[in-house]
């Protein structure tokens, strides 16, 4: 951003409600060296801070210098919205110790990975919020004394996004597969200590993905569950489960109305799709109040076959239509799937009928094709990448291959 345009900008830094600031490291340390003294934001109600790659990063006299982002803060007393992504150099910022007011805070998006001591210090000291959004890192073999966090009570939060890292470190010479079954174990019981210091009776909308570098392992434990899943309308989950538990989790939210699942390993089997479909054997499906279905087929060997049937999910979808139990789904594969013609031309039907029904995977052909999609004005925003490969990728458009 050029000194001038920064400069009128500022001019109007006492009217100035909502601010986005989309900048690399020279233009952040100047926006914030721009700003008088004397002055500040007093009506800025929502604030927006995401980094751009800076690629003379590493110039001498930048590598000492860092936005003063503290004292940006500190210049608007009204601030309710808070996002802020990883910024470039300040890997060390401490955002707990950053001057906002906390305690007005109703929207909270940090990029960046928090420690739990950081994630539940913010929380416990902003208790008017209604919206949280953050990354967390968990390291299993030197994890805080679970005594020392504190309890965050959040009476007015409904929507709650967690994205969780497992740092399974395993050393110069590596670690066997036991052992890193039993770090991953420890990892998600600490994940279930921290969760459980969050308490949100009004909890309607939840996210939460883990993952780490290793293979995925399956788990057994469910750490979201002292959480009020009864009361929960959208779930977005993205953790490798075993088929039990994940039957716990759907016999934990029949008021589900929305629901996002990355099926990363064998968690889902046929029992789950008969069990979710209304028929003359099952009157009284699973989630009877599920109106939405999103599921990323995510398997770590592509070689491998399903523990459901193409058949199976096929009359999952015709069976809940029919009885006016969904209306609309989502479903994405690392490969075309084998349905055969009958059943697409089922499904082409039911999204006649007036489904939204969409089927597709990533395309088989590289970047030639990749992009040479049409960019219509219906479009949106398309991705160039392949496909989505997570949670947080299934609000994207990518230029994928469409079966339905």
């Amino acid at each position: 951003m050029a000194t001038s345009m920064m400069k009128s900008l500022l001019r109007f830094h006492d009217r100035i409600r909502r601010m986005y600031l989309a900048l690399d490291r020279p233009d952040m340390m100047e926006f914030c060296e721009l700003l008088p003294v004397d002055s500040s934001f007093p009506q800025l109600a929502s604030l927006k801070i995401q980094d751009r790659p800076d690629p003379l990063f590493w110039r001498l006299e930048l590598i000492e210098r860092v936005p003063d982002i503290g004292t940006l803060l500190s210049r608007m007393p009204l601030l309710r919205s808070f996002e802020i992504g990883p910024l470039t150099g300040q890997s060390d910022l401490q955002y707990r110790a950053l001057p906002c007011r906390w305690e007005i805070l109703t929207n909270i998006s940090i990029q960046d990975f928090l420690t739990p001591t950081d994630l539940l210090g913010i929380l416990a000291q902003s208790r008017a919020l209604k919206t949280v959004e953050s990354s967390l890192s968990i390291s299993g073999p030197s994890f805080p004394s679970e005594s020392s966090f504190p309890t965050a009570v959040l009476v007015n939060l409904t929507t709650l996004r967690l994205k969780i890292s497992l740092n399974l470190y395993h050393g110069p010479f590596g670690i066997g597969r036991e052992e890193t079954e039993r770090r991953h174990s420890q990892c998600l019981v600490h994940i279930s200590a921290i969760i459980s210091r969050i308490i949100c009776s009004s909890l309607k909308s939840l996210h939460v993905s883990i993952y780490s570098a290793r293979p995925a392992i399956a788990s057994s434990q469910l750490p979201i569950r002292s959480l009020p899943l009864h009361e929960l309308e959208i779930l977005g989950l993205e953790m490798p489960m075993t088929p039990q538990a994940f039957t716990e989790c759907l016999e934990l939210v029949p008021n589900l109305i929305s629901f996002d699942f990355v099926n990363a390993g064998d968690t889902l089997e046929d029992f789950h799709l008969v069990t979710l479909t209304p028929s003359s054997n099952n009157p009284l499906p699973l989630c009877p109040q599920l109106r939405h279905f999103r599921m990323m087929d995510r398997r770590t060997d592509a070689g491998s076959s399903h523990h459901w049937s193409i058949q199976n999910l096929t009359e999952f979808i015709a069976g809940r239509h029919k009885d006016k139990m969904l209306d609309s789904c989502d479903l994405f594969f690392p490969e075309s799937p084998s349905f055969t013609e009958e059943q697409i031309q089922l499904l082409r039907k039911l999204k006649e009928d007036g489904l939204k029904l969409r089927v597709h995977h990533y395309r088989a052909s590289q970047p030639e094709i990749i992009t040479g999609y049409i960019d219509e004005p219906t479009s949106g925003l398309i991705n160039h990448g392949h496909g989505p490969t997570s949670l947080s990728d299934m609000n994207d458009t990518f230029d994928t291959e469409i079966i339905v």
